[in-house]
């Protein structure tokens, strides 16, 4: 199937684009000095796509659960978040990216205070272990700090390698890849199955409370009266008609989902060849929705766990909820 991808446009800051080039002329200093600059830019801006995984799908068991999140503009990751949470203590580490290499590492390690007296520890009492700053230049480490000592010196050994920071940030944004929705297997399914003709939002980067969003429901209007998105307007994909949206502007924000995401991409194909300016279709569609454990309404305006699975086949992609086949 051939695919035409487009992606969701946001802004790159101006700071970022005028730092983002290293030079052989710079000094180390210099250097240093643009990286700050760069992460700084990176942490500033707001508009970002992020993607999640857990511990499962990254391979990093923990007693307390294990995440990465990708932070992207373009298509492009800009940040990786990891955290690991241990019996102890918790472990975060941020890469930072740009033309899709490393440039910045920041880690921390904290540990909860253990009360002797108890002998257990004490949760609301944390404090830091060890924080390391890894700065690279053309693919090369150039300088690290450390401030205290690991609690697991293994996390300090590992970390001053640059090889090693290097090799993670090449596998956790390859990883990244699949994470536009909770399941990789879902993702590479959609994938394949749409044509990515049309822009493209995902369920992490809606706001629930945004009240600008017109969602449009390209499903069958059985599929629509087991449940839907709260204020979703039934529009139907077999017998689509433009008749429907008559009270929507064509520049309103619209969002519109069905399933799984293919009939709602043919239906905002037709919404843009009439002129509609801001449609998206919403990836993963009430599935997604539901799996990220967003609320779904019945045709009488009540919260319902009920979501209409289509068919076997297809139900299987829906893991949250309760499946309706009728």
């Amino acid at each position: 199937m051939g695919k035409s991808i487009v992606y969701l446009k946001s802004v790159l800051l101006v700071a970022v684009i005028a730092v983002s080039q290293f030079t052989f002329s710079q000094t180390k200093d210099e250097q240093i000095q643009t990286i700050r600059e760069q992460f700084k830019a990176i942490n500033a801006d707001s508009v970002y796509q992020v993607r999640f995984l857990s511990g499962e799908d990254i391979g990093i068991p923990s007693c307390n659960g294990a995440e990465l999140k990708g932070y992207y503009q373009d298509n492009e990751l800009k940040r990786a978040n990891l955290f690991i949470g241990k019996s102890n203590g918790v472990y975060f580490k941020e890469y930072y990216y740009w033309n899709n290499a490393v440039f910045f590492v920041y880690e921390v390690e904290k540990s909860f205070f253990y009360d002797v007296e108890l002998g257990e520890f004490n949760y609301d009492s944390i404090s830091n272990l060890y924080e390391g700053r890894y700065y690279f230049a053309e693919g090369d480490l150039i300088e690290s700090t450390h401030h205290e000592t690991a609690y697991n010196i293994d996390v300090v050994l590992d970390s001053i390698i640059g090889h090693t920071l290097i090799q993670e940030s090449i596998d956790f944004a390859d990883r990244l890849v699949y994470a536009k929705v909770k399941s990789k297997a879902y993702d590479v399914m959609l994938t394949d199955l749409l044509d990515h003709s049309v822009s493209e939002i995902l369920v992490t980067e809606i706001d629930p409370y945004d009240s600008s969003i017109v969602y449009l429901d390209a499903r069958e209007y059985d599929e629509y009266k087991v449940s839907h998105i709260k204020g979703a307007i039934w529009v139907g994909y077999d017998d689509f008609d433009m008749s429907r949206l008559d009270t929507i502007t064509k520049s309103e924000n619209i969002v519109v989902y069905c399933s799984v995401g293919y009939r709602s991409e043919k239906v905002s194909e037709k919404l843009l060849k009439a002129n509609y300016e801001n449609v998206s279709n919403m990836y993963g569609s009430i599935f997604e929705w539901v799996n990220q454990g967003r609320p779904v309404y019945d045709i009488d305006g009540n919260e319902t766990p009920n979501v209409h699975a289509f068919d076997k086949e297809w139900g299987r992609w829906l893991k949250e909820g309760t499946k309706v086949y009728e």
